[in-house]
């Protein structure tokens, strides 16, 4: 009785065993059929890829310099302006950058100009193939659509956590120039933001400074008046406990003003150097140059994974047919 299981286990465990020769024998038997269906399936791939949109990418490689200085704040009120609320500011560069380019005020401009290609002049939504109308509401849906795309499909950065450089990437479909000259010209952009945004606040800290100078000065003018006037009509005042107490506060008053009035005098000075200065200086390493090669499709990469494909769907047609042949 022992020995009848051991042989009914001996023999489920080789029905289930896989026979490596017999699955080899296989294929070699139909070899033509597996040859005809992995080459069948890679030349699908690779027409695919042939019909497939080329895309070329331009970069743009750049090296920000961020100021410490009083520059910083500004750089603050660039994040909160662009609505970004950011935990740790040096890992947020890019995404500030990237918020800057993407927003609608650089799109729009990018949108409404003409843009050089082979063939003459062309615009963005010719590039990306969208259609334009005449009516309003169309065009701003047209305009919407254009730039979902440009954030999501055309515009990207990146930086290197060890070397900080920081690159654009922008890909464009058909037209390598279009690439090139789009992406210096969003890097032109951005430059002319922060100068723009820079020049702006500076110099309404400054105004503002100068006319609260202006006004600290008239109080302490006319405080100095009052003690002045005080002075003359009370020549024997330190000998007066009351005129003393009187005097000191006119003192304290003029001497309060007087630190505001100094204070006010070196923040004008500084806000005057800082209208002079650069709130982010972007140092551009590598400008976009005419992409010689497509960012994709990769043709060979499609190539190979339909040869892959193919043979395995080739393996998986012979173990089918091997099953059906014999009954299991």
């Amino acid at each position: 009785m022992d020995s009848e299981n051991v042989d009914r286990r001996s023999d489920v465990h080789h029905a289930d065993d896989f026979d490596v020769q017999a699955f080899i024998r296989s294929v070699w038997r139909r070899r033509l059929a597996v040859v005809a269906i992995t080459g069948v399936v890679t030349l699908a791939a690779l027409i695919y890829s042939l019909l497939l949109t080329p895309v070329f990418t331009a970069h743009v490689t750049i090296l920000p310099q961020i100021r410490t200085d009083g520059s910083a704040a500004l750089f603050g009120q660039v994040m909160g302006m662009t609505g970004l609320n950011l935990g740790g500011a040096s890992a947020s560069h890019e995404e500030l950058y990237a918020r800057i380019l993407t927003s609608d005020r650089i799109l729009d401009a990018a949108i409404a100009r003409r843009w050089q290609d082979g063939d003459g002049e062309v615009s963005l939504y010719d590039a990306f193939d969208i259609e334009t109308d005449s009516k309003e509401q169309t065009g701003a849906v047209s305009s919407y659509r254009l730039k979902g795309i440009l954030r999501t499909d055309v515009i990207s950065f990146s930086r290197d956590k060890l070397t900080g450089y920081m690159e654009l990437r922008v890909s464009v479909p058909r037209d390598p120039s279009l690439a090139a000259e789009l992406a210096n010209y969003l890097i032109a952009q951005l430059e002319e933001y922060n100068q723009s945004f820079k020049r702006t606040k500076a110099a309404e800290q400054r105004e503002f400074i100068a006319d609260r100078l202006v006004e600290v000065k008239a109080d302490l003018d006319l405080q100095e008046e009052r003690r002045t006037g005080f002075i003359k009509t009370n020549r024997s005042y330190s000998t007066s406990p009351d005129l003393l107490q009187e005097y000191n506060r006119l003192s304290r008053e003029v001497q309060a003003t007087t630190s505001v009035w100094v204070e006010l005098r070196k923040q004008l000075e500084i806000a005057k150097i800082d209208e002079n200065k650069e709130l982010i200086s972007l140092d551009i390493l590598d400008p976009a140059t005419i992409p010689v090669k497509r960012s994709s499709p990769n043709r060979k990469k499609l190539t190979l994974i339909g040869l892959i494909l193919g043979a395995a769907l080739s393996v998986v047609w012979v173990v089918a047919r091997e099953q059906v042949g014999t009954g299991t």
